[in-house]
């Protein structure tokens, strides 16, 4: 029984002499469904009398092997109803009743057609399978989308089915917008591959779309492939620098100076974009005079955090801001300072922290033995990162000279050597704290505790141990309690000297109760948490972040 049915309602025939023309017609069929690879085994046709309101139609049907065609023509309507029915049982005939229909449609030249899509019987995985396997080759193609739409409800997949049929609509629409709404929903959701899938087909629609480019080239960059994410930021931002995002409410309107690419402070879930009108400026791309070009903004927020990025420590940067008339959160010198070899100099002082010493190595791209001569006698262990990598991306622990000789760096340019300190507690565990600054007030974030000395939060296993979510929701309720006073101070004292606007710190706390600093910048992430998730307990936190940020921005815009 497995089938399609296709339907199409014609009007504005412009060919009206077919309308009446029974042989014809008849002939037509005959020739179409041999064109498209089907089989005719009978055929029916009548034509009706002649009426007061014009001339009789004509009706009839082609029996085929595969099932069925049949046709009506409303010559006083000027108007035609065609119907294509193929069983699919012994192979995939949809796409010869596709062409078929197609062809009769043109025939009869229509102002505009109407058509329709049913998927009859069993749907199985294979039909589905097949219909996303001629999707990769046919992207663009609205009818498809109808039948996934159709095959997904079948399956029971009603939220690919509502996609299908938006992407239907928007893509018989030529609307490339829509597309990139479906796939930054899908963004924002997590689904990624879904998100991809989209922004290729928006581009395909549309190749210039500057924001699907971009969106683009995160989901690529995050999943390891940096070339193509590099190519698609730059095609980007070549043909949009300036990417207004208008609030709902927005209590203020402030101008964010980007980076393009890596190293900037994450503001999409700090500054919402329901609460503030955000103009985000690509300062490599930018003209000379961004400012003037930019909308008037109350507040500029300097978002180019990684001191590691050449946008950071950019002339052009520094000439913006040098030129700014509003406010800047952030600025160049506060950035600057975080840079991790410079960070020890920056809190040097500050009594109860330690903060390793870094070396900060430029390898050029020449490997490894630059890197060990670089660093002669330095004692072991050390850790090894990359240069603007986070997330623990690139980063190892040598403990002698031949481990540094085999650290998989790469094309690595430069390289920051940082002495290792032990910081497992009594229990053997090792714990990050992370603690966010807004406008120098410190904030708990959040608990990592791990059995590896590099710690990540979901690495860490913390969704598997109830004790570990409990000791995180003590520090998130009162870090001073968990930290003790002269670390707190410490940390408080941190986020004075840093004199960002905006940052954070992750640190542990060792045996004797100073403060391990592992680094302090303005990128760090905040991130809310899902309502009925096993960390829901984060969010009054975070929204305490989110808050204090809100009021900083209003306090500074004035």
């Amino acid at each position: 029984m497995n089938g399609l049915h296709l339907t199409a309602d014609l009007y504005g025939c412009a060919n009206t002499a077919a309308l009446v023309d029974l042989d014809g017609l008849a002939a037509l069929c005959r020739a179409e469904v041999a064109t498209a690879g089907l089989t005719a085994v009978g055929e029916r046709w009548h034509r009706f009398p002649d009426t007061a309101m014009g001339p009789g139609g004509v009706t009839g049907a082609v029996l085929l092997a595969e099932s069925h065609i049949a046709l009506h023509t409303w010559p006083e309507r000027a108007g035609v109803t065609l119907d294509v029915y193929v069983c699919n049982y012994g192979q995939d005939n949809s796409a010869r009743a596709e062409s078929l229909l197609s062809r009769l449609i043109a025939h009869f030249a229509p102002a505009h057609a109407q058509e329709g899509r049913v998927l009859r019987g069993t749907v199985e995985p294979d039909d589905v399978r097949s219909l996303e396997r001629r999707e990769r080759d046919q992207p663009l193609d609205a009818n498809l989308q109808r039948q996934l739409a159709q095959a997904y409800e079948a399956t029971g997949d009603t939220v690919k089915a509502a996609a299908a049929r938006f992407a239907a609509e928007a893509l018989e629409t030529r609307q490339p917008a829509l597309l990139y709404n479906l796939a930054t929903g899908y963004f924002r959701h997590g689904h990624v591959d879904l998100a991809e899938k989209w922004y290729r087909t928006t581009l395909t629609l549309d190749p210039s779309y500057a924001s699907a480019h971009e969106n683009l080239a995160l989901i690529l960059r995050d999943s390891g492939r940096g070339e193509e994410a590099e190519q698609h930021l730059h095609t980007a931002y070549q043909q949009q620098w300036l990417f207004e995002e208008a609030g709902a409410k927005q209590e203020a309107k402030v101008l964010l100076l980007c980076a393009a690419g890596l190293g900037n402070v994450p503001v999409e879930h700090t500054l919402p974009i329901d609460r503030f009108a955000r103009v985000r400026c690509m300062v490599e791309y930018a003209p000379d005079d961004v400012v003037a070009q930019s909308p008037a903004c109350d507040l500029i927020f300097n978002l180019a955090g990684d001191p590691d990025v050449p946008a950071a420590s950019s002339a052009r940067l520094a000439d913006i801001l040098r030129t700014a008339k509003r406010p800047v959160l952030n600025g160049l010198d506060a950035v600057a300072w975080t840079r991790r070899d410079r960070l020890a100099e920056r809190l040097a002082g500050i009594p109860n922290i330690v903060v390793p010493q870094v070396r900060r190595v430029e390898l050029a791209g020449q490997g490894t033995a630059v890197l060990l001569e670089a660093l002669g006698d330095a004692s072991y262990p050390l850790i090894l990162r990359p240069a603007a990598s986070h997330g623990g991306q690139g980063v190892v622990l040598a403990s002698n000279a031949a481990a540094v000789l085999a650290a998989p760096l790469g094309d690595t340019q430069v390289v920051y050597a940082t002495a290792y300190h032990d910081f497992a507690g009594e229990d053997g565990l090792y714990r990050k704290y992370r603690i966010i600054y807004v406008d120098g007030k410190p904030y708990a974030y959040h608990l990592a505790i791990s059995g590896s000395w590099l710690v990540h939060y979901f690495s860490a296993d913390m969704l598997a141990c109830d004790w570990k979510l409990e000791e995180e929701q003590r520090f998130l309720a009162n870090p001073e309690s968990e930290l003790g006073a002269r670390a707190m101070r410490a940390i408080e004292a941190i986020g004075e000297r840093l004199g960002l606007h905006y940052g954070g710190i992750d640190f542990s706390v060792l045996p004797d109760g100073k403060v391990l600093v592992f680094e302090a910048n303005a990128t760090m992430l905040v991130h809310p948490e899902q309502a009925n998730g096993p960390l829901a307990h984060k969010n009054t936190y975070i929204q305490a972040i989110v808050d204090a940020t809100a009021e900083m921005v209003r306090r500074y815009a004035g």
